[in-house]
């Protein structure tokens, strides 16, 4: 795996660099070409030049005239061979380089098996879950970058160009042409979509407030602040928006020129806060993932990797081996929004963790065993027993298995 992505840069720095040249061959054409515009530029001025003095009857010596017109045609003439020439070379060589690069480079890249290079290979039940993963994932973050703008458009784009179901993409559809009519500069999609009194709201009355004193209007801008912002903060208790307010009521009133200049940064600042603001609105009211889970789990990976490394490091010194299925020889402290959804559950009778195997289950009095510790109490369902924190007798029957959810 790492011979053929050292194999890959390679190729690809020799395309790009076109085997070493200081300059890459297709700008080297364009130069060319640029160059070649240039002397036709040139040329059709003198042409000119001669047509006026011709109607002008300022052509005194008509030999003369002709042999600066036969010079203008053969040095157009040389120019377009010269550069149709080095032109023609240059693509050469681009095409020559084409091929090198995928020969050497595109055609190992399928001649390459994933298989051979990672130990649990993913079972083919497995596949379509994690095609969807990938599906969500491309929807979630790509979809708002997207070249389309209307709902058919969207889904067949995503259908054609990542293979990404419309049943997928249904859901990010509206995400995605809010935050599109918000880089426009139309909040108001967003604005009729948002809650009212809510953070978003607020960032979007100040955003269009910015934009309102970008144009120059003072007095539009300070109506506008007047008759949106007084009315928000009767519903909310952040107390901190007072400071936001504050400052951009002095913009208005006292804002120099040198504040002017920097309102374009703040305005593109204020926008990227209200689209991320509403992403996670969005996922949240829609029962979406804010941090799609492809995202999740790599990430986790990738912060686990130095364990692992050291983990494989002392086995291999010592000569050690860990035989414990679906549990790490080690413990990997991960960020809280990578480990909050991981529901555990300890059983209080046996002191150890639920399973698959061994799943919690909730007693008539809603205390929660384990089903170890069931099979032990109701000896295999065979009697009824007293709950070993109540005096609430329980059956095995009257049991249920618990799922836990994050809430």
């Amino acid at each position: 795996m790492s011979q053929l992505l050292r194999n890959l840069e390679t190729e690809f720095g020799r395309l790009r660099t076109g085997n070493g040249d200081a300059e890459h061959g297709l700008k080297k054409c364009a130069d060319e070409t640029h160059d070649f515009r240039v002397q036709l530029k040139k040329l059709k001025a003198h042409l000119a030049k001669q047509a006026q003095e011709r109607q002008a009857g300022e052509v005194a010596d008509e030999a003369g005239f002709q042999r600066k017109r036969e010079l203008i045609a053969e040095k157009l003439r040389r120019t377009h061979t010269s550069w149709s020439g080095a032109v023609r070379r240059t693509c050469r060589g681009a095409v020559a380089a084409q091929s090198r690069f995928e020969k050497h480079a595109v055609q190992r890249l399928f001649e390459f098996e994933l298989d051979k290079v990672y130990t649990h290979r993913l079972p083919a039940h497995a596949r379509e879950q994690v095609a969807q993963a990938i599906g969500k994932h491309l929807s979630r973050y790509n979809i708002s970058n997207i070249p389309v703008h209307e709902h058919h458009d969207i889904l067949r784009y995503m259908r054609g160009v990542y293979g990404v179901d419309e049943t997928v993409t249904e859901d990010y559809v509206e995400m995605s042409q809010i935050i599109q009519d918000m880089r426009k500069g139309d909040i108001s999609g967003c604005m009729a979509w948002c809650e009212p009194g809510s953070n978003l709201q607020f960032e979007l009355y100040l955003l269009r407030a910015k934009q309102l004193l970008l144009e120059g209007d003072r007095l539009l801008t300070y109506n506008y602040v007047m008759n949106n912002i007084p009315g928000l903060m009767l519903q909310t208790r952040k107390y901190g928006i007072r400071r936001d307010i504050g400052t951009l009521l002095a913009n208005i009133a006292v804002g120099d020129a040198a504040k002017f200049e920097s309102l374009e940064s703040e305005i593109r600042v204020q926008l990227d806060k209200c689209v991320a603001l509403f992403t996670r609105d969005y996922c949240r009211k829609n029962n979406l993932l804010y941090n799609s889970s492809l995202f999740l789990i790599l990430l986790s990976g990738i912060i686990s990797f130095q364990f692992f490394i050291k983990y494989q490091t002392i086995r291999a010194a010592s000569h050690v081996d860990w035989s414990t299925e679906d549990e790490l020889p080690f413990s990997v402290k991960l960020p809280d929004f990578l480990s909050d959804f991981h529901p555990i559950f300890i059983c209080p009778v046996l002191k150890e963790e639920t399973t698959r195997e061994n799943p919690p289950y909730s007693l008539p009095c809603h205390h929660i065993i384990s089903k170890k510790s069931l099979d032990k109490l109701s000896t295999n369902g065979t009697c009824n027993f007293k709950c070993p924190y109540c005096p609430i007798m329980a059956s095995k029957s009257k049991t249920q298995k618990v799922n836990f959810a994050k809430l």
